[in-house]
Formats: C-alpha cells, sequence, structure tokens
C-alpha cells in the first residue's frame, strides 16, 4: 500500500472475515468495555466515517469539547484544549465504566495520546482497538482547505494549518507498522473494514494485524 511520497507500510494481514462490518462492526469483541481510538490526520474523515457506520455508539469528540468549552462555542478554540481533553477523558472513563463502547474521535497521531488511551483502558479492564483512516495526503489537505480560514472570534480559524495536517499524516505513516506492538487488540484500516475503497485510492489497503 502506498501512503505518501513513496513511503510503503508493511502490516500483519489479519482475516478480514473477523469483522462482519456496517451494523454488526463491534460484534466481533463481544461484551465488555471497549476503546475505539479512530486514528487520522485532520481532514482524513474520522468523524464522518463514525457517524456513517457507527452513529449509535457513544463517541467523544474534542472539536465538540472545546464548542462546549469555548465562551465563543467554538470548536476551533485552542485556548481551552487542555480542558476538553481533560472532559474527553473523563467521558471515555464514565462509558468504559458502565461496560460499554465508546470510540474515540480524535487524530491521535502521535504516540504519547495513543499511549494515555491505553492507560485509560486498562484501568477499566477494557479492549483496545485502533481504526486506522490514511486516504492520500491530498485528500486530507484538499477537505482542509474547504474549512474556513477566517479567524473565528476566539483568535483561531477552522482550518487547520497545512504543516500541521502533513506532519500528522507523516507520523501516522511511520508508525504503521508497529502500532500493533503498541498493546492495541485489534489494529486495521476503518475503511476496509466496511469494506470501501478509501477515497483517492484505487484498491482495497491491507488489514493490519491484531496486538497483544
Amino acid at each position: 500500500m502506498v501512503l505518501a511520497s513513496g513511503a510503503t507500510s508493511s502490516p500483519v494481514v489479519a482475516d478480514p472475515s473477523r469483522f462482519p462490518g456496517k451494523p454488526g462492526l463491534l460484534e466481533v469483541f463481544g461484551d465488555g468495555p471497549l476503546l475505539v481510538a479512530l486514528l487520522g490526520a485532520p481532514g482524513s474523515g474520522k468523524t464522518t466515517w463514525r457517524r456513517r457506520w457507527l452513529p449509535v455508539v457513544p463517541a467523544v469528540n474534542l472539536d465538540e469539547n472545546r464548542a462546549l468549552l469555548s465562551p465563543f462555542r467554538c470548536e476551533s478554540d485552542q485556548a481551552v484544549t487542555a480542558a476538553a481533553l481533560h472532559m474527553a477523558y473523563t467521558q471515555a472513563g464514565a462509558v468504559l465504566a458502565s461496560g460499554r463502547q465508546v470510540l474515540w474521535d480524535a487524530t491521535s497521531t502521535d504516540r504519547a495520546s495513543r499511549m494515555a488511551l491505553q492507560v485509560l483502558a486498562a484501568e477499566h479492564g477494557a479492549t483496545t482497538a485502533a481504526f486506522v483512516l490514511l486516504p492520500p495526503l491530498e485528500v486530507c489537505l484538499e477537505r482542509n482547505g474547504r474549512r474556513d480560514a477566517t479567524l473565528c472570534p476566539c483568535g483561531f480559524p477552522r482550518r487547520v494549518p497545512e504543516e500541521f495536517v502533513v506532519g500528522s499524516y507523516a507520523d501516522l505513516a511511520a508508525v504503521l507498522p508497529s502500532l500493533p506492538s503498541e498493546g492495541w487488540d485489534v489494529v486495521a484500516f476503518a475503511d476496509q473494514l466496511v469494506h470501501e475503497t478509501p477515497a483517492g485510492t484505487s484498491t482495497p489497503v491491507q488489514h493490519l494485524g491484531g496486538g497483544r
């Protein structure tokens, strides 16, 4: 699978038949708490994917939390990011403590963020899954470019700086082969779980392997 700029992945191949897809997508995990992290750069389609394929599963989203906490009700308000993240951990922890499934809808392309999720899941004895969204970089940039670049009243634009999109994309692409070793019970490409070809590609991508 070509990622970008000639980079390639060498993932462990897992059996796609483990996942029934679409309405039964998470049934393979059975009962008990489950934390599913959607990993992807800005513009990769994380929120769109989870709203389409897992609309009834409780989800934690940093943009939505920022909008709640910002005095300007603005999801781009970076001044409240720390508080939004604290809220997200509290929200996800509450869902896991009740024995249910929760989606973590945030970039999470840096290792520290992913390890924090592993700690959170371990505190509640939860199974963990990382669903990767990695369309071509050009797709992420084009989607981000459609976002408003005007400064909001909070002082930040809706559009993410291009260098952050490129950097987070590169970080995720580079770590793909080693993601299973981070402790995830399942690592897979989100689009292939629902038997779709990611935007901008001509062939399906492989599944990544399980973790521990």
